[in-house]
């Protein structure tokens, strides 16, 4: 159940999207940039491409990767769901956005064993040798 505290701290159901093909990334893309800042409409809508049931996911898997869209540049980031890259991996797909910068917006793929990169589709620089940092960078509106 989500919310529900584990072991490994609370844990989150995210859509299982199965087997993806480039088309589906590049689908979820353009759903989080058509969603604008509305996290809850980026996570209904990509619900729409599930193929099974709800994947729960411990928070500690989200926060050992999360840090890896700030250090691109990244403001925001949300976890989407759960899918399955070419040769059968589990990645969590996640979301990373600049505000004010749709065009910025970038879907990753971390793979659920390691954290390391699996698929980014969008201009950010993430990859397997981009830092992870835990706070979010400083912008212009906040010096």
């Amino acid at each position: 159940m989500p919310g529900t505290t584990v072991d490994q701290g609370q844990i989150h159901a995210l859509t299982y999207l199965g087997p993806v093909s480039l088309d589906t990334w590049r689908a979820l893309r353009e759903i989080a940039i058509g969603a604008g800042d509305d996290g809850q409409k980026v996570l209904d809508d990509a619900a729409e491409l599930a193929v099974g049931q709800p994947v729960e996911v411990g928070i500690a898997e989200f926060d050992a990767v999360t840090g890896i869209g700030y250090a691109a540049g990244a403001n925001t980031s949300q976890p989407v769901g759960v899918a399955v890259d070419e040769n059968g991996t589990e990645v969590i797909v996640f979301v990373f956005s600049v505000v004010g910068n749709p065009d910025a917006t970038t879907i990753v793929g971390f793979k659920r064993q390691t954290g390391l990169v699996d698929l980014v589709e969008g201009p950010l620089p993430i990859s397997n040798s981009t830092g992870n940092m835990t706070t979010i960078p400083e912008t212009k509106e906040q010096r």
